[in-house]
Parts: structure tokens; sequence; C-alpha cells
């Protein structure tokens, strides 16, 4: 198991963070560092997993659930694709960000 260093460790106050594996939970380490994390933090995340790894995680929270909050989404868009995100219509303000899977 590998553990999280103390420093990145205190952005999981809603875990037990001896529970988290920094390979396993991989997904959820990337999207709560670049949510909550200082710049040593992101520096850390960059050395531990990648360029590669930290843009396809952003990019699979564009694509499905959203769980990153807009702002942080639109850095990270800028960062890794060079453009804003389109700012939402009034609609899609209020529109869900998480829709149920069809039956299969």
């Amino acid at each position: 198991m590998t553990e999280l260093p103390p420093r990145v460790a205190r952005l999981f106050h809603n875990y037990d963070v001896r529970t988290i594996d920094a390979e396993r939970d991989r997904q959820l380490v990337i999207l709560t560092v670049l949510a909550y994390g200082e710049w040593e933090d992101i520096q850390w995340l960059f050395r531990t997993y990648g360029w590669d790894a930290v843009r396809d995680v952003v990019a699979r929270d564009l694509q499905t659930v959203r769980s990153l909050p807009p702002s942080v989404l639109n850095l990270w868009s800028i960062v890794f694709w060079g453009k804003p995100l389109r700012p939402p219509e009034p609609r899609e303000r209020w529109a869900p960000t998480r829709s149920p899977e069809p039956p299969s």
C-alpha cells in the first residue's frame, strides 16, 4: 500500500487516510488535490502521477460526473487544452450533473 505524504493526507479530513492507497485510489487523490490542494500538493501530484494521468482524470471528470468545482475545471481546462470552458447557459446551471444509466 502506497501511503499519502502527511501534507497531502491533511486534505482527506472526511476519510480514514490509513485506508487510502495512493495507487489504488488514484482518481480520488487526483481530484481531491486539484480541488483543495496548495501549490506544493499539486507539485507532488504531478511528480507522483505525471501529466498524462492527471489530464486523463480531469478529462473523465469533464465528460461524466463533474465532481470538481467549475472554477477548478476551468483552470485545468486552460492548463491542459489551452482554452477555458464555455460558460454554462442559465438552464444548464440548474441541470443535473449526474444522469442515471439506461438499463442494459
